[in-house]
């Protein structure tokens, strides 16, 4: 006889993807496992965000989603849109088009679109680039969802850069290709690339296909200048934006990944390079009733029967372990344990919890520009840093500046020993090698305006230029 033994898990990372590889080993504690573990879901996640795959077949029913096919330079000449794409312009004389490619660090492929012009007509004109040259068969009732990378890159700040002019649309259409009604978009235009979706139940009577594409309209006398990064559109059935599937010269179904007998996982297309897999799921060990002897005794298995029973009883350890439920008495230790590199008892409750609930975070990135905002925020504060080659002109290599506005936990006043308390942790935090200068902002909705003023000399001092390295 025996019983299984199970640990439950979320988000363990599996891996990071390098662009080539496409088989993961489940792991546990950081190592690939060889327990008997079950596979729950498998989560990737990258700039797109965190997308979780599917083991259920997807489709992406856009031909020619990937923007490879374009080659460098303006319209006409020898830059071309993919296959299949479409810039439509109604009505418009003397407009300037330029389309170019690139590939983004993690091999994501882009392309940039550029259309410039004034509408001198009575009506308000539609630019439009659309995704597909002919609409998708889909029928009244059916839910659809498009998705697309899209970044606002360039454009004149005044009147070609107006957030309601270019939305991601999902438009009806008839038998003969006609728009009918549409959805659009609704979230601002992005400044970083990131994907946005849009999803729509077919409602029209008329309704024979779907088509997809950013719209962009112009009303007369008004100019554009706009630079669009897009990047992997998608078109498929359901009412959720799954993982981008590649497509050129035709549509494509593809399941994920799938799992072997030793639950490896292998993924149908390589993860992008930087992007990290994770796992949920279970591992288990299975264990003997009894790992006594043949030969033992009677007062020894007495004594076994005694221990087993005592993983049957109510524990507060996981209480102690969480720094949200932890008794404040025994915060210290819990902080000790986690690795936090300076306490104070004078501080409020809630920077005492933040401050071990983010050790490990801080503990990770040590040594970053990225481990001194969690240790500022785990303070109650917000920073601002700018690093020497950010500056005009550029300062000394490895400087920065760092702008702290300081609004307390809990109602608490930011004293300068508090202040003192966060410039000293990051000392510790920062790269070795960097010094940087330290300005505190002035919370005008707090009460740390009211200190700054009141302590000039405390001010002035925290404006020096640290040189501890």
């Amino acid at each position: 006889m025996s019983k299984r033994v199970t640990q439950r898990l979320v988000d363990e990372p599996m891996g990071i993807g390098d662009g080539v590889r496409t088989e993961f080993m489940p792991t546990f504690l950081g190592k690939p496992t060889r327990l008997a573990c079950e596979v729950a879901a498998v989560h990737r996640t990258d700039w797109r965000g965190r997308v979780r795959l599917s083991r259920q077949v997807r489709h992406n029913l856009l031909p020619d989603s990937d923007v490879l096919a374009c080659i460098p330079g303006p319209i006409p000449g020898g830059g071309k849109l993919p296959p299949g794409w479409t810039s439509l312009i109604g009505g418009f004389g003397g407009w300037v088009r330029t389309v170019a490619s690139g590939v983004l660090e993690d091999g994501t492929p882009y392309m940039d679109y550029r259309i410039a012009g004034r509408n001198t007509g009575q009506a308000v004109r539609f630019v439009d680039l659309v995704f597909q040259s002919a609409p998708v068969p889909a029928t009244r009732g059916s839910t659809w969802t498009a998705s697309v990378g899209m970044q606002i890159l360039a454009g004149d700040p005044v009147t070609g850069f107006r957030e309601p002019l270019r939305q991601l649309v999902l438009a009806e259409c008839n038998a003969a290709g006609q728009y009918l009604v549409s959805s659009t978009s609704t979230e601002p235009n992005p400044t970083t690339l990131e994907r946005r979706a849009i999803s729509r139940k077919l409602t029209h009577p008329d309704t024979a296909g779907i088509k997809c594409y950013i719209g962009m309209a112009v009303v007369p006398g008004d100019a554009i200048d706009v630079t669009l990064r897009v990047s992997q559109p998608q078109l498929e059935p359901g009412g959720l934006a799954t993982a981008y599937i590649p497509t050129r010269g035709g549509s494509r179904s593809i399941t994920d990944y799938v799992l072997d007998k030793r639950n490896r996982v292998r993924l149908t297309d390589p993860a992008p390079r930087g992007a990290t897999l994770t796992w949920d799921g279970c591992v288990g060990v299975d264990l003997a009733d009894s790992l006594l002897p043949p030969n033992a005794t009677a007062l020894e298995r007495v004594g076994e029967t005694v221990i087993a029973h005592t993983t049957q009883i109510d524990s507060v350890i996981g209480q102690l372990w969480n720094p949200a439920t932890c008794p404040e008495e025994l915060l210290p230790w819990l902080a000790w344990t986690m690795s936090v590199d300076t306490w104070r008892s004078t501080w409020p409750l809630q920077v005492k919890r933040a401050r071990v609930a983010n050790s490990l975070i801080v503990q990770r990135r040590k040594g970053t520009a990225r481990s001194i905002v969690d240790v500022v925020d785990s303070f109650g504060g917000v920073v601002e840093i700018t690093e020497w080659w950010q500056t005009t002109p550029r300062g000394t290599p490895h400087t920065f500046n760092l702008t702290l506005t300081l609004a307390g936990q809990g109602g608490e006043t930011t004293t300068a020993q508090y202040v003192d308390d966060v410039i000293a942790e990051v000392n510790l935090t920062k790269p070795v090698r960097s010094h940087f200068t330290f300005t505190q902002g002035i919370n005008l909705a707090g009460r740390v305006g009211v200190i700054a003023a009141a302590r000039a000399a405390v001010f002035v001092r925290l404006q020096a230029t640290e040189t501890t390295p």
